[in-house]
């Protein structure tokens, strides 16, 4: 009679979990590789594990898929996001009420999000803190959150409604003013629209910007009623590097952003500075170049300067004979060297990162395993003990016990 309750229990839990729920490898990193997994990764840091890692290991087709923004006010997402250099791409919010549109709504510090792409088909669209990679940015404690290699080719849309800030921006939203970010490498080439708008984000009160470049439309929203009104540009601007935060009042301007003081016109933030060739702005302890696009982007001296004008190790590179109109950091992509003023490729290549170790398969395990301190349920919930036979990840492999 006991073996016929544990094969029931273990049958009713069988069908509880999914038979291929999202789980930690031995690493205790998520590996991504479908849409409906990306949707169980924002289910498991929602409920919780917050500190959760994850890794994409393909690119992602969000057609059809609903998604929810990964990370809540009540558990904002502190863990690190590699996206391994793929793309995310028609990833859809589009909701005229909604607050917090992103592929991730809240993160704290701590976060680092990096190697990622959202493809030309992502939209976001809504009434507030709107954006590709995260919406907004809040914790009770001062610290910093790190964006690094990350691409929005998406269109982010924020619409006042009902005395909303309309904010919107490319990679990250507002911080509460704890919470400092650090951009590296990371660029936009979507449209971006809002009452409060950044290539990179909206506003932060410190920020440091280090080989990043925005290259398209990021306009402030000129008329509240939105969709029919007629947009203003913010900025064009490439950042060489910046080696000391920027204050609030600056960075906001430069990318587009405002709190009271400002007004957006056409170039708006040329009337605040002197462009003298080659565009240098202030002094040498941060370089700020103004894009031309057709002069700069295609002939290869945007990556020479997005690479500190230098060939050794670069985090940009473009096929120009292929016509690559604009830098890229993914792999693969080959170096740009400057001979005598005329931008080149040789052979030589951004290097591919290492691949990172599959998962285990499914194991049996005897109960002694129980003893064992790594345990995680198929829901991604980390437990002292194991109580009652099923499936469990233990040691990062996925087992049943019985």
């Amino acid at each position: 009679m006991m073996k016929n309750s544990t094969f029931l229990l273990i049958a009713s839990l069988l069908c509880s979990y999914p038979a291929f729920a999202l789980a930690p490898d031995n690493n205790g990193i998520y590996r991504i590789s479908t849409g409906s997994e990306l949707e169980e990764f924002a289910a498991i840091v929602n409920n919780g594990q917050t500190d959760a890692d994850a890794v994409l290991v393909s690119d992602i087709d969000m057609t059809g898929i609903t998604h929810t923004a990964i990370g809540t006010t009540q558990n904002p997402y502190r863990g690190k996001w590699d996206g391994r250099f793929h793309t995310i791409d028609n990833l859809e919010m589009d909701n005229a009420d909604g607050v917090n549109l992103a592929l991730f709504g809240v993160a704290a510090v701590g976060a680092k999000f990096s190697n990622t792409i959202l493809g030309s088909g992502c939209y976001f669209s809504g009434k507030d803190k709107v954006a590709g990679f995260v919406s907004q940015c809040r914790d009770a404690v001062e610290g910093t959150i790190e964006f690094s290699c990350l691409g929005n080719e998406g269109a982010i849309h924020a619409y006042q409604k009902d005395g909303s800030e309309a904010r919107a921006a490319a990679i990250a939203g507002p911080s509460n003013g704890n919470v400092a970010y650090k951009f590296a490498n990371c660029y936009n080439t979507g449209e971006v629209r809002g009452l409060a708008v950044g290539a990179l984000s909206c506003y932060a009160p410190s920020a440091q910007v280090i080989g990043c470049f925005s290259v398209t439309d990021v306009k402030k929203q000129a008329n509240p009623d939105a969709k029919a009104s007629n947009p203003s540009p913010v900025s064009q601007v490439l950042i060489k590097g910046v080696e000391q935060p920027l204050s609030p009042w600056t960075f906001c301007c430069f990318f587009g952003g405002a709190e009271g003081k400002g007004t957006y016109a056409e170039n708006g933030y040329d009337k605040a500075v002197t462009w003298k060739p080659p565009y240098d702005l202030r002094d040498n302890s941060w370089t700020i170049y103004k894009v031309f696009e057709e002069e700069w982007a295609p002939t290869g001296m945007m990556c020479w300067y997005l690479n500190n004008q230098s060939s050794d190790n670069p985090v940009w590179g473009q096929n120009l004979d292929e016509g690559d109109q604009y830098p890229s950091f993914m792999p693969g992509k080959l170096i740009v060297f400057n001979e005598n003023g005329s931008y080149v490729n040789k052979t030589s290549s951004i290097p591919a990162p290492e691949d990172l170790p599959e998962i285990s398969a499914v194991e049996d395990i005897k109960e002694s395993a129980k003893t064992t301190k790594t345990i995680y349920t198929l829901q991604g919930i980390k437990i002292e003990h194991i109580s009652t036979p099923g499936f469990y990840i233990i040691d990062g492999k996925k087992v049943i016990i019985r």
